[in-house]
């Protein structure tokens, strides 16, 4: 068996690949030493193995199309709906609506993690969180998030605006995030900033 036979995989299924991407740059702070895969249709998807998919991310049309196959996984399931429907209200099936802002988006995701969802995918195949970032930079990381400005964060913590966007390099450079949405991912996640406060 290869490698990666082993890892454990998130699935996006979702013809629109921009929109899979994007979700997947979202999805990569919370899934630390988790491969996300993307399927542009429902016949890729299913013509390979899954025993390692921990969860799906399944947009609708291909839920309702093959909704057999996802009702016995279900609370593995997360539906990419654009807005509401009224057939998941009453339904155990988790619902991540896909057009709302970026930010409202992004913070959904964090709520479906830290309701556990995503808990056993972030600490799973032995991954060990580690300190990255310094002191110094978590700092700057956490007002970044919360909406402050570089000339905000110099005043706060008195140092020089050239610091400051030389912490913010460094900490790109070392989580490998450039959006300022997977950053707050990974700020919330690991604990340097609270959901409620950005």
């Amino acid at each position: 068996m290869e490698r990666n036979d082993f890892i454990p995989r998130l699935a996006i299924v979702e013809e629109n690949i921009l929109a899979a991407t994007a979700l997947r740059t979202l999805l990569e702070p919370l899934a630390i030493g988790v491969d996300v895969y993307i399927y542009e249709s429902f016949e890729r998807f299913a013509a390979v193995s899954h025993r390692t998919t921990v969860h799906y991310f399944i947009s609708s049309k291909v839920f309702f199309e093959h909704r057999d196959f996802f009702l016995p996984i279900v609370q593995r399931v997360i539906v990419m709906m654009c807005g509401t429907s009224p057939y998941f209200s009453d339904s155990s099936v988790r619902v991540l609506n896909v057009s709302q802002p970026e930010h409202e988006l992004v913070k959904d995701l964090l709520r479906i993690y830290r309701e556990g969802h995503h808990r056993s995918v972030a600490h799973c195949g032995g991954v060990e969180h580690q300190e990255i970032l310094t002191p110094r930079e978590k700092e700057v990381l956490r007002m970044a998030v919360m909406g402050f400005v570089n000339k905000e964060i110099a005043d706060k913590y008195s140092i020089s605006l050239t610091t400051v966007i030389s912490h913010r390099r460094n900490i790109v450079e070392k989580l490998g995030f450039k959006s300022l949405s997977a950053l707050t991912v990974y700020a919330v996640t690991n604990g340097i900033v609270k959901i409620e406060e950005i």
